[in-house]
């Protein structure tokens, strides 16, 4: 199980990230902190072949950038096939991982991620307009 929080590097680091994570051959990240919010540079296609991220968490809310962007960042998270998190929607996340490396989650607000890869689904709102 890998997990992956990128903070808010630039496309130029994301891209030295992914060559990284392929030269070492590190495989699926289980959970991603998406980068720099789910801005339209941010988790770029680049990084996100590399990890192909199960499960992303966009740490979004009021905030004058219009993070994350639904035609850039989110569908690029929904093209690998991610479940998004999304703390506009979700509230307080917390992710524990047991010791046989099972994810189980919890949320203060709306207890099921904001979207599906599985159901494709969203639930609520993730993008602060």
């Amino acid at each position: 199980m890998n997990a992956l929080f990128t903070g808010d590097i630039g496309p130029d680091v994301a891209e030295k990230v992914a060559a990284t994570w392929t030269d070492q051959r590190l495989g699926k990240v289980t959970i991603f902190l998406a980068t720099h919010h789910g801005s339209a540079e941010g988790s770029n296609a680049s990084l996100l072949a590399a990890i192909r991220p199960r499960w992303a968490v966009l740490s979004t809310g009021p905030n004058g950038f219009h993070h994350p962007t639904p035609a850039a960042a989110i569908a690029r998270l929904r093209g690998v096939g991610a479940t998004i998190w999304c703390t506009n929607a979700n509230g307080t996340i917390t992710a524990t991982i047991s010791a046989h490396g099972t994810v189980t989650w919890d949320a203060s607000r709306q207890a099921t991620p904001w979207w599906s890869a599985a159901k494709k689904t969203e639930t609520g709102t993730c993008v602060n307009r």
